[in-house]
């Protein structure tokens, strides 16, 4: 099934209706067949894709099922979180009309970013995914907490995830430069003082300049307030820090 799907992609519209009232069924009976039921995750993925936008008609049974597969207090979702994730992003990339159950399930997710470091990449595609879907809902809801996971993952992670982490940092930049530098605001000193340092990897520095750079064009402010902040920490005069940051930008 799941590779028929996928052969006839969004061809599948009009029959979609008598599988989906299948797989319900399919997947409360396998309730203990953890291997089956990533099948059932990858059929979903496939038939979602091709259903586009129609597939908001299934978000109930979508919704419940990523909960399950991605809640880590679940046991079978050592089995099923990597389909799961993969299934919720996809829900969301063909998601037009955000609703509170949709948002809800995001509870699931910070738990994930804390332990996820195989599955990071698609977990921050998900975080950013509600950025861009509902940010006003979805930052004011989540938005702390997201920055201070955040804020615990670059202190310890390789550089190639802080890229990743700094990518959606950025996004909540783009899609809110106002309410996004205030609610980044307590990452700020930590990116000012590598960027004044310079000792950074190539592609970490690139992000940490992107976020300056859009700090300086829509929130001078807290800029500025970060800018002391390192100061103060450094005991460093805020004209050799300023100094330091546009050297590197040069």
């Amino acid at each position: 099934m799941s590779f028929m799907i996928e052969v006839v992609g969004v061809g599948i519209q009009p029959h979609a209706a008598p599988l989906a009232q299948y797989l319900p069924g399919l997947w409360e009976e396998s309730s203990d067949h953890s291997m089956l039921r990533c099948a059932i995750l990858t059929t979903l993925v496939h038939m979602v894709t091709g259903l586009m936008r129609e597939s908001e008609g299934l978000h109930e049974f979508l919704i419940n099922i990523v909960r399950v597969s991605t809640d880590v207090k679940e046991d079978c979702h050592v089995y099923l979180l990597e389909d799961g994730l993969l299934l919720w992003l996809t829900t969301l990339e063909n998601t037009a009309n955000p609703h509170d159950a949709l948002l809800q399930l995001f509870d699931n997710m910070l738990p994930l970013l804390e332990i996820s470091s195989e599955n990071l990449r698609l977990c921050l595609q998900i975080t950013t995914a509600y950025t861009l879907l509902c940010p006003q809902q979805f930052l004011s809801k989540y938005g702390s907490r997201l920055i201070e996971t955040f804020s615990s993952l670059l202190t310890d992670m390789k550089n190639e995830g802080m890229v990743l982490v700094l990518r959606a940092v950025e996004m909540i930049l783009r899609v809110l430069p106002s309410e996004g530098a205030s609610l980044v605001q307590p990452l700020l000193p930590s990116m000012i003082k590598a960027v004044a340092e310079g000792d950074q990897y190539p592609m970490v520095m690139s992000m940490y300049l992107s976020v300056v750079a859009r700090l300086v064009l829509y929130a001078e402010h807290i800029f500025t307030w970060a800018i002391n902040q390192v100061s103060i920490i450094k005991l460093v005069s805020v004209k050799k820090i300023i100094i330091n940051v546009m050297l590197t930008v040069l």
